[in-house]
């Protein structure tokens, strides 16, 4: 120590050897509160600074980006979506309109289907009852035909009665007088029942006189009496008819 400067500064000691050094450091003994203020002290920093430059941050984000609402594009573009969104909502309301209208319509296909069943069968049974009535006009048309057939036979049999009847009327001379020959009865072969007070003349005229007369008879029987066409007349009294045989 003799060897110091008077006035000078007092010069620290040398630090001591590291491990010297290192052998201190690990005896000097750190309260337990001084540690644990240590360890969140640190922590701490980290957060603040990250809180800090965060506000920083946004802060010089709101000061650089103006505000983009504020825009023409974005007033644009919010008019496009605003009419977009109206012509949506105008085509959602066509879409349920004409979803009604398609319920309407399927509604009114089904009352259709349901009234074409119901004409379906309806056909059906008017086809069942028109085969019946064909069947029953077949029958009727037959039955005219029989009838229609019938008809013309009776006809003909009238027609042949008729003609049978003229023929007899034509060939007979009825009861009792005086007939024409030529007018009243046609000449011919007669044949008669006769009997009680049968009194017959051929008559050449019809004075009355008995020179008229050409022949006559009171046949009591069946009796024949040829007419001449030359005859003017035959007169009988009670001999019933007289039929022509030829």
């Amino acid at each position: 120590m003799g060897g110091d400067i008077p006035g000078a500064a007092p010069v620290p000691p040398p630090p001591p050897p590291p491990e010297q050094h290192v052998q201190q450091t690990r005896k000097t003994p750190v309260a337990a509160g001084e540690e644990r203020g240590r360890r969140w002290f640190w922590p701490s920093i980290v957060v603040v600074a990250a809180v800090v430059g965060a506000g920083l941050g946004y802060g010089i984000r709101m000061i650089a980006e103006p505000d983009y609402t504020e825009t023409d594009e974005y007033a644009a573009a919010q008019a496009e979506f605003d009419d977009r969104e109206a012509a949506l909502e105008e085509r959602g309301l066509e879409l349920d309109q004409t979803a009604d209208e398609l319920e309407d319509f399927r509604d009114e296909v089904d009352s259709l289907d349901q009234r074409a069943g119901e004409l379906d069968e309806r056909e059906s049974e008017l086809d069942e009852r028109s085969e019946k009535l064909d069947s029953r006009a077949e029958e009727l048309e037959t039955q005219a035909e029989e009838l229609e057939t019938r008809a013309g036979e009776l006809d003909q049999r009238e027609e042949d009665i008729a003609a049978t009847e003229l023929e007899i009327e034509e060939n007979t001379i009825p009861g009792a007088g005086v007939f024409l020959v030529g007018e009243d009865i046609e000449p011919g072969r007669y044949r008669g029942d006769g009997g009680d007070g049968c009194y017959w003349a051929r008559l050449a005229g019809t004075s009355g006189e008995l020179d008229d007369i050409i022949a006559n008879d009171l046949p009591a029987g069946p009796t024949v009496v040829t007419i001449s066409e030359s005859d003017v007349a035959f007169e009988t009294t009670r001999c019933g008819e007289w039929v022509r045989i030829d």
